[in-house]
């Protein structure tokens, strides 16, 4: 078959009986639209006839995991993608002029006008998004004086309104600032400015919170919604978090393997789901609330999504499987007493350090024998870093006392052998594997590196890891970029596993993952927890994910704890305000009980703070048993 671009198509290669106009209510109407992306073997098609529509002044969602086509229908929505064959199908938008028009037949120039004009993209990554050479204010003049005549001197003022239309504050300093001097959800708002600079009627929000914290999702959420409001925009709301898709959607449409597999209004597709893959979906998500009453962490009753599509109907899901594996009658595994980690922020003239970012302040906990510790608080909280710390892998100061030995007092020689016993999982697997050693090579360094064993009983047990994670055996030879992203934070999991841990320290190990992945490594984890009875430091912004994995939690602001308890506690009785302000924010996955935004306004202040001026020590007072809440005078 000879290919043609998407720019060389003509009405004779339509299919026959297609409507050609939308009805009066429409905005965009995909019909029956096929892609195809070559590949060194041929054309390969990746879209199977999707048709849907959108409504004025609605919201729709398109949900489904990575690789279901969602991200490339929009795209081709918006004329971003190069190589790719349009087989069949038209996109018939209404422009702002009220006319109609099939833009698959468009040129890459008239595609250009309508773009940012009539329908507008916010993307998932504003920081590859936004130019790091330009200021936020040069961005937002161009996408202004590309499809409106503004006289120069008005453009600042319009740029300045768009920055306070979606909340910046100090919004004229701003305008000279660049990505870089900005945080994720502030980038993200600049994103969402620039896709509203000239007032579009269509705009497409492509996973616009998926790596956000719940507060700025919620934030987002909520400007998003607003502004629909205000300029009776319709919105095509991309993503695989079904709890987005319940606070913010009108209708749904499911998509699978680049079909779509289900459409309804949100309300029947969480009520009365039609198709598995939808049921599934919906199984996987980690609900806030779904664990109260229950004292210990318990595995999610999904399937692996293939298996669950091919399930007889009446056969009975898989059990919750309750973790109780936790001794808190033996001593600590790991206590961490008055830890500090401070970077220098600013120095003077005479390079005299004038300010300090104090990263993690005073903190102090312990983890027991098989427990679960979750640490929850927002970008900054300087979770993470406290992660860093236990190992050393940031300067600290304090007592962090393993199997009651001074970590803080040991060599680096003494170190390396410790990190035997105390494993991490990074965030991102794909750049901790190191993408020029097979996945077997990357595995069995740390047995190397601690002289566990020999060559061939080191592969055995590669062999053996890599099967306990769900991967075959035979895969060790693969590289990291031949596997998925869930496959590789298995292959992560096994790589800490492989020196057998006490202690690992689990780094936002699940929060990139879609819904059923992200569940099918959880209950992983979970289930080696109970095999081999590890104690984990699960670190994570998703409080849903930690209500379902944690025995106890520990929730941080600006790198201090200001509540600490049982799951119970945290979840069922939070007593502190900021502990509440991260609950109310989750998304719940019921449209009927949409999420209050009135707590959520404000950033989370800067820990950058002068020498003179240290943060105010916050102390915990024992409110019940073992419930610790930092006295309010002290915090927020």
């Amino acid at each position: 078959m000879t290919s043609r671009s998407q720019d060389e198509k003509s009405p004779g290669d339509r299919s026959p009986g297609l409507a050609t106009a939308l009805n009066e209510d429409e905005i965009l109407s995909v019909q029956d639209l096929s892609l195809s992306f070559p590949t060194y073997e041929g054309f390969i098609q990746v879209l199977h006839k999707v048709s849907f529509s959108v409504k004025k002044g609605e919201t729709l969602a398109i949900v489904g995991e990575s690789g279901s086509g969602k991200t490339v229908t929009m795209r081709r929505v918006m004329h971003l993608l190069s190589n790719v064959r349009t087989d069949s199908g038209k996109i018939m938008l209404r422009k702002r002029d009220n006319s109609v028009q099939d833009i698959t037949l468009l040129s890459k120039g008239e595609a250009r006008k309508i773009r940012g004009f009539d329908m507008s993209m916010i993307f998932q990554e504003p920081m590859t998004s936004l130019n790091p050479l330009f200021t936020i204010g040069n961005q937002l003049s161009e996408a202004l004086l590309t499809h409106q005549e503004f006289p120069r001197q008005e453009v600042q003022k319009r740029v300045v309104d768009l920055l306070e239309l979606v909340r910046i504050p100090d919004a004229r300093r701003r305008f000279s600032e660049y990505p870089h001097q900005m945080s994720g959800g502030m980038r993200q708002r600049v994103m969402t400015a620039m896709a509203l600079a000239c007032n579009p009627q269509l705009l497409i929000a492509d996973e616009p919170t998926t790596a956000l914290d719940v507060t700025i999702q919620a934030q987002i959420l909520a400007l998003i919604r607003s502004l629909q409001e205000k300029f009776q925009m319709s919105v095509i709301f991309i993503t695989h978090d079904m709890g987005v898709v319940a606070e913010l959607a009108d209708r749904v449409v499911v998509m699978y393997k680049g079909r779509v597999v289900e459409e309804n209004d949100v309300f029947s597709i969480f009520a009365r789901p039609a198709h598995p893959y939808t049921r599934a979906l919906l199984k996987a998500v980690p609900t806030l609330g779904c664990m109260r009453g229950r004292k210990n962490p318990a595995t999610l009753p999904v399937l692996e999504m293939e298996k669950e599509l091919n399930r007889a109907k009446g056969e009975p899901l898989p059990r919750e499987e309750e973790i109780d594996t936790a001794d808190h009658t033996a001593d600590p595994i790991l206590e961490v007493n008055n830890l500090f980690t401070r970077f220098v922020s600013k120095k003077n003239f005479f390079g005299k350090t004038t300010h300090l970012v104090h990263a993690v302040e005073d903190v102090s906990f312990k983890i027991y024998p098989g427990e679960t510790l979750g640490i929850v608080g927002e970008s900054g909280c300087g979770k993470s870093t406290t992660g860093y710390a236990l190992l050393k892998l940031v300067p600290a100061t304090g007592e962090v006392l393993f199997q009651k030995r001074n970590v803080m007092a040991i060599s680096n020689q003494e170190m390396q052998a410790l990190r035997q016993d105390i494993q991490f999982i990074f965030q991102d697997p794909f750049a901790s594997l190191n993408p020029r050693q097979t996945i077997g090579t990357s595995i069995g360094e740390p047995m190397v590196i601690h002289g566990i064993g020999d060559k061939r009983s080191r592969q055995a047990r590669v062999g053996k890891l890599l099967e306990r994670v769900g991967i075959p055996a035979h895969h060790a030879s693969l590289y990291p970029h031949e596997f998925s992203g869930g496959q590789r934070q298995r292959i992560a999991i096994a790589r800490a596993l492989s020196t057998k841990p006490k202690v690992i320290i689990a780094d936002e190990a699940v929060s990139a993952l879609d819904v059923s992945i992200q569940a099918v490594v959880l209950n992983l984890m979970l289930r080696l927890q109970k095999e081999m009875n590890l104690s984990y430091m699960f670190i994570s912004h998703d409080m849903a994910v930690i209500e379902r994995v944690s025995h106890r939690v520990a929730v941080m602001y600006l790198g201090q704890i200001v509540e600490m308890g049982t799951r119970q506690h945290i979840f069922e009785d939070p007593r502190h305000p900021y502990t509440r302000k991260l609950l109310s924010a989750i998304p719940i996955a019921d449209p009927m009980k949409r999420t209050d935004f009135g707590m959520l306004t404000g950033e989370i202040p800067s820990p950058v703070r002068k020498i003179s001026e240290p943060p105010r020590k916050i102390m915990l007072n024992e409110v019940t048993p073992g419930h610790f809440v930092a006295d309010l005078v002290s915090t927020l």
